[in-house]
C-alpha cells in the first residue's frame, strides 16, 4: 500500500499533553524502531510546526509516501489537526488510491 520510497510521517502529537521526556522519546524510539522493522523509512512530522501554514502542511506531506499517527489523547491530536489544517488535508487526500494514513 505504501509508495516505492517507503517514507512515513510519524504524527506524535496525539501525546502534547505530556511533558515526560523520558517516556516520549522511550516511545518515539519504539515506533521508529517498529516501523523501520517492517521495513519503512519514518520521519517526525509534528503538527505545531504547522500551526496555521495547511499549505507547508500539504507539502511536506507531499513527499510522504504515508502517514503514521501515534496514539494517545485523541482530543489533544483532534486539537492539532485543526490548527494545523491536516483535518482539511486528509479529507482531500482520502479520495487518492495511494494515500495512506494509518495509526
Amino acid at each position: 500500500m505504501v509508495g516505492r520510497a517507503k517514507r512515513v510521517g510519524v504524527v506524535p502529537n496525539a501525546l502534547d499533553f505530556s511533558s515526560d521526556t523520558h517516556r516520549l522519546e522511550k516511545g518515539r524510539t519504539r515506533e521508529f524502531t517498529d516501523l523501520r522493522e517492517i521495513g519503512l523509512v519514518p520521519e517526525a512530522l509534528d503538527l505545531r510546526a504547522y500551526f496555521g501554514a495547511p499549505a507547508q502542511l500539504e507539502d511536506a506531506i507531499a513527499r510522504l509516501d504515508a502517514l503514521w499517527v501515534v496514539g494517545g489523547n485523541a482530543f489533544v491530536l483532534r486539537r492539532a489537526m485543526s490548527q494545523s489544517g491536516l483535518d482539511g488535508i486528509l479529507v482531500t487526500r482520502s479520495h487518492e488510491p495511494g494515500f495512506v494514513y494509518a495509526g
